[in-house]
């Protein structure tokens, strides 16, 4: 997290170290296999699994949530994919931090629920967007007093 006094950036990681450790054991089990029964490296079905589970692995590894508040409004840009989307002051009605279930969207990551749309990583607090047109978004973040500060902070003097 990064904080001057114009803008405000935070990054959040998906990746639980758990996780990545139970999918570095489910590759390492069949590579086990192949060394010690000397077999060929080939057959599609191993090696179209083989690529799954390194794909995953690289995906919790890299994957980031990066939110920026400025003046004009919030971004979040979602890595490894590099798409980002943002929303103006100008069209937001209300903007609160609040703590959110789990379940409400079910899990994290982009999702959508009966409470709008959430951009989450981990955690249970997030920066609610309410916007003029009735839509909703909720931002996960981890830092929830320091993002109320700022907001509050750039509301009043934007």
């Amino acid at each position: 997290m990064k904080n001057n006094s114009n803008i405000y950036l935070e990054k959040q990681s998906f990746a639980k170290i758990w996780v990545i450790v139970l999918l570095s054991l489910l590759l390492l089990i069949p590579l086990i296999d192949i060394y010690r029964e000397r077999k060929e490296i080939g057959d599609l079905t191993f090696d179209f699994g083989l690529l799954i589970i390194l794909a995953l692995i690289i995906y919790f590894a890299f994957a980031r949530l990066c939110t920026t508040i400025d003046a004009d409004g919030i971004e979040i840009t979602f890595l490894p994919f590099a798409w980002r989307k943002r929303w103006a002051w100008r069209d937001v009605q209300k903007v609160y931090i609040r703590k959110y279930s789990l379940y409400e969207f079910g899990g994290w990551g982009h999702r959508i629920g009966s409470g709008g749309v959430a951009y989450t990583s981990k955690g249970k607090y997030g920066v609610q967007l309410e916007f003029k047109n009735g839509k909703k978004i909720l931002v996960g973040t981890q830092h929830p007093e320091e993002i109320q500060q700022f907001i509050t902070k750039i509301r009043e003097n934007g």
